[in-house]
């Protein structure tokens, strides 16, 4: 029961086919900031597919852990280029102005 506490911290959404090899979907909040419902192949939810709904909705809370940590580190190299290329305006600045580099 940990599995569904955790998800109903969550924005979540819960499809359900019984015809497919894994009935159950939980749709997670992704990259969108709101669950847009939208076909498979266009969506930007996080999507977690399982046999039951607590391996579906672990396998989506796992999809979503994995890409927030892709983010965080995808920021965190943004923020060093960043802060390169200030010091380096700042640098040929302060050279064209005739201060110290």
């Amino acid at each position: 029961m940990k599995t569904l506490d955790e998800l109903n911290k969550l924005t979540y959404a819960v499809q359900h086919n019984p015809n497919c090899s894994d009935p159950f979907l939980v749709r997670l909040v992704g990259c969108a900031f709101m669950l847009d419902l939208l076909p498979y192949h266009e969506t930007k939810d996080v999507l977690g597919f399982g046999k039951t709904l607590i391996e579906a909705a672990r396998n989506a809370m796992k999809l979503r852990s994995e890409l927030e940590r892709k983010n965080i580190q995808l920021l965190r190299v943004r923020i060093r280029t960043d802060q390169r290329a200030w010091e380096e305006r700042s640098r040929l600045y302060k050279r064209s102005v005739g201060g110290p580099t």
